[in-house]
């Protein structure tokens, strides 16, 4: 509530963090500012952030250029009409007083000396609507009671479809929400948009309970299953071409109705939308886009409660991939690994399940080989390209050359590829993918994804003279001109995105536009994403380090500090983030800040500073020299690189790393290290996946520790090779 008046002091609760919900704010305080509304109504369901977005409109229309008054007045826990009123009358008051005693008795006594039309009271308000309900004939009032199920407005199509459940035609259904319109007890907000006023609604709900007790329960059924099946449609025509604009703002039309009943969806109501089920997991993409991630996960957790692994085992692996790929955008490492574990299980339990589901076939194997790509283990190399190459065989025999998920594949195919410096291959994919997208899809996320990729993998192998970045900066630019095109350049999606061509910008020394880059991305990721999320951790870094660059260092540690801390809390060691040279650079700077006992320097990215420390001399070696002999383990350097790579392939990773482990303690002396140093060895650079303290202890003990020692410094050359290049991955990003 507000008022156009500077000597009325505003009287706000202190301001709350907001995820999400800039379109429905601004439309509030769009709304107010005309001064053409006198109302504005916020629906939704319990949990939905109502009371956090008048928050947050009543902030935004209490800053000093509006020039008015903002009281703010909470009517939680307020269940009766005379406390809701007596509290705004307060709330208005000069000296916003406490509420008197017999607040009922009060208030009827102030309304009765009000020149108003008609007494305030409950009771009368009631008897008046149950008077407007008894007159109405059995069809009527029971499409009034179905149409009160809706949290709030509702478009014809959803009216319609209810009504025509208790017996009537389509025809007959539109004249029975013209006479309840005309009768006051629908409003109509546009042509085809309405609603039922919540006092209406709450009355008639009550009289239902005892004239028609079954009646609310299936007409919240009907309705769920009426915006299950919309949703459906809207996610057929975001894949269509240049239809991508279109689906997104018809969801966010009715989003508190889709948001509403998503959250009672069931078995029961997804058996009865088999087109939900039809290309089940493009149904779920499409909503991933359209709702903020702490929702999608909840409905995503509900979905898999419905789907039986033995009943519905394709729709299971599913949902377990989906919430796979949301783990690993969170940085939840232990959960991804477990999602996709029971994912692969249940795939290879029930293998002939997906043969005639093709789309599902291919989304599994794309999630998988992503899976096996983010695990950064060389040797599930062959597995990841065999896994991509069986989602591209399924494409091109089941889906067809011209589906949106053969471009999918493609793309993914082709970030897989830049991960293991395969650059005409990537290249090659990526390009393929973009001229699929471009023709199938035209303006839509999935191109912008691609642009980006494209833009990714020109920055990791190119981004290194003016040219290179130019090449770069363009196609991150298209990316974003799409995002803006489509209305989102404030979504989520386009947070990475944003991230990167900031980078690309710091890169080129554009300090002032990197910063209005990372500055807006930062800003989307805090009102989109979770607390703490791995994405906003890598903008906080990138964000510092600009920052050091403009030579505001007090700024830049305040940033990666609270970037690091992040991380801290999701368990995210600085050696699994994408940008961890740059890091461990930059904490050793800073140390009085970045204390080593905090903030660990057993960053593989940071080996040259750890090499000469140790005194490894054949560390510091280019790549092109990295097949010779290292000094320090010289004893079996004739091996030639032929049979170091055929030896490789038949030795298990873990028990190459045994064996290295082995050997090096045999050269103790040679690297002039201490004895401490052999278990150090592993645990600040060996991934712990391969060697596990287990795994060290078992082979300390043993007796047969000799075996393989002839492979030893194979193994150990290749441990160091893979340390060189680690350094130089691209991101996760």
């Amino acid at each position: 509530m507000e008022q156009e008046s500077t000597n009325v002091p505003s009287c706000l609760p202190d301001e709350l963090p907001v995820f999400g919900r800039l379109d429905e704010i601004q439309q509030i305080t769009d709304a107010i500012q005309s001064g053409t509304v006198s109302l504005v109504w916020i629906t939704g369901g319990p949990g939905f952030g109502k009371t956090t977005v008048a928050n947050k409109a009543a902030h935004e229309l209490a800053k000093p250029e509006y020039d008015r008054a903002v009281l703010f007045c909470s009517l939680r826990s307020k269940a009766t009409l005379y406390d809701v009123a007596t509290l705004m009358t307060l709330a208005c008051s000069t000296n916003q007083m406490k509420p008197p005693e017999n607040t009922q008795h009060w208030l009827l006594n102030w309304s009765k000396q009000q020149s108003i039309e008609g007494p305030l009271t409950k009771t009368s308000v009631e008897k008046s609507i149950k008077s407007s309900f008894e007159v109405l004939d059995e069809l009527e009032q029971k499409a009034l009671v179905l149409l009160c199920v809706f949290p709030g407005s509702f478009n014809s199509d959803a009216a319609k479809s209810l009504i025509a459940d208790v017996g009537s035609t389509n025809a007959k259904s539109v004249l029975i929400l013209l006479e309840l319109k005309a009768r006051s007890l629908v409003e109509q907000l546009s042509p085809c948009r309405y609603q039922v006023h919540q006092l209406i609604q709450t009355s008639v709900q009550r009289i239902a309970s005892d004239k028609y007790p079954e009646l609310l329960n299936r007409g919240k059924k009907l309705a769920c299953a009426h915006f299950i099946c919309r949703l459906a449609d809207n996610a057929d025509l975001y894949w269509g071409k240049n239809t991508c604009k279109q689906s997104v703002d018809s969801f966010n039309e009715d989003r508190h109705n889709f948001e509403h009943f998503l959250q009672i969806l069931d078995q029961e109501i997804v058996g009865t939308c088999r087109i939900f089920l039809h290309d089940f997991p493009q149904k779920c993409m499409y909503l991933e886009k359209c709702v903020l991630p702490k929702f999608y996960i909840v409905i995503l957790e509900r979905l898999l409660q419905s789907f039986d692994s033995e009943m519905h085992p394709v729709h299971a692996v599913d949902v377990l991939c989906l919430l796979g790929h949301e783990s690993r955008k969170e940085g939840d490492k232990k959960k991804y690994k477990e999602l996709m574990e029971k994912a692969e299980q249940i795939h290879s339990k029930h293998s002939s399940e997906f043969e005639t589901k093709a789309l599902s076939e291919v989304y599994f194997r794309n999630s998988y080989a992503r899976f096996l790509s983010h695990k950064k283990d060389p040797n599930e190399n062959k597995r990841m390209e065999h896994e991509t190459e069986t989602a591209l065989k399924v494409c091109n025999e089941y889906l067809g050359r011209d589906h949106p998920e053969t471009a999918a594949t493609l793309l993914f195919a082709g970030i897989h590829a830049t991960r293991r410096k395969e650059r005409s291959e990537a290249e090659q994919k990526l390009t393929e993918a973009l001229e699929l997208f471009k023709k199938l899809l035209g303006k839509h996320l999935m191109t912008a994804q691609c642009l980006k990729a494209i833009a990714d993998h020109c920055f990791f192998f190119d981004g290194k003279t003016e040219a290179d970045l130019d090449k770069c900066l363009a196609y991150y630019g298209d990316a974003m001109e799409v995002f803006e095109d489509l209305g989102m350049g404030d979504n989520k999606e386009s947070v990475l995105t944003r991230k990167n061509f900031g980078m690309c910008h710091t890169r080129k020394d554009n300090f002032n536009e990197a910063m209005t880059l990372l500055t807006k991305a930062d800003r989307v990721a805090e009102q989109e994403l979770e607390a703490d999320h791995s994405w906003k951790i890598s903008i906080k870094i990138a964000l510092a380090i600009l920052h050091e660059k403009m030579r505001n260092p007090d700024q830049a540690k305040d940033v990666m500090l609270e970037g690091l801390l992040m991380g801290k809390r999701l368990h995210l060691s600085i050696a699994k983030m994408g940008n961890k040279d740059e890091i461990g650079e930059f904490i050793n700077r800073y140390p009085e800040t970045f204390p080593e006992n905090k903030f660990p320097r057993n960053v593989r990215a940071s080996t040259g500073s750890r090499r000469q420390n140790y005194g490894f001399s054949g560390l510091g070696r280019s790549r092109q020299e990295s097949h010779k002999p290292m000094s320090g383990f010289g004893r079996r350097g004739h091996f030639q690189s032929s049979e170091r790579e055929k030896a490789l392939e038949v030795i298990p990773a873990e028990t190459q790393a045994k064996n290295a482990l082995n050997d090096s303690e045999r050269e103790q002396t040679t690297l002039n290290v201490g004895k401490s140093f052999i278990k150090s060895y592993f645990d600040s650079f060996y991934d712990e996946e391969l060697v596990t303290e287990e795994t060290f202890n078992l082979w300390e003990s043993s007796t047969e520790e000799e075996r393989g020692k002839g492979l030893a410094v194979t193994a150990s050359s290749e441990f160091f090779r893979w340390i060189r290049y680690a350094a130089e991955e691209p991101g996760e990003d």
